[in-house]
């Protein structure tokens, strides 16, 4: 016999960043297979701890995470950014992360931690929302776009050739 599981989307806390690392490094690996651009460096999960604690305590930021059976099976954070003073719309959000682990994908969990964002979005007088994802990631690009996001921007990269010195 199987017992139902619920699974309850709420503001992280502290106490929580132990379970939101190892999703973090679940969402990097996902991405660096994809795109080596995303390799963490040595010491990355310290810093991305420490970055995730100090969102968590920001009033521009919203940090939520999904919970089955007292166990993290996702998260998402996002903040409000300003815009550069000549646009009319000041504020946007931005979706910085979105997790959930690979056991719980494809079961509604990342569409509620969104739908969750974007409501405290609202809550806080913000209109518009914006998410970047790496064009190589056609999953999240599919994601993204079934949640409503449609692209407005591309962003381009050149990497520079660094030359030795003359001597």
């Amino acid at each position: 016999m199987s017992q139902e599981t619920t699974t309850c989307v709420r503001l992280a806390r502290p106490g929580d960043v132990a379970q939101i690392v190892p999703l973090w490094r679940e969402l990097m690996e996902f991405h660096r297979l994809r795109d080596p651009f995303f390799t963490p460096r040595p010491g990355g999960e310290n810093e991305f701890a420490g970055f995730l604690t100090k969102n968590m305590a920001d009033s521009k930021c919203c940090v939520l995470v999904a919970e089955q059976n007292g166990r993290i099976i996702g998260y998402t954070q996002g903040m409000i950014e300003k815009y550069p003073p000549v646009l009319q719309l000041a504020q946007y959000g931005h979706v910085m992360d979105l997790a959930v682990t690979e056991q719980r994908r494809r079961t509604g969990v990342g569409r509620r931690l969104v739908a969750d964002l974007l409501r405290w979005f609202e809550a806080k007088g913000v209109v518009r929302t914006e998410v970047r994802m790496s064009v190589k990631n056609d999953i999240s690009m599919r994601f993204w776009q079934s949640m409503g996001f449609r692209p407005y921007l591309q962003t381009s990269f050149r990497t520079i050739e660094v030359s030795q010195p003359r001597s």
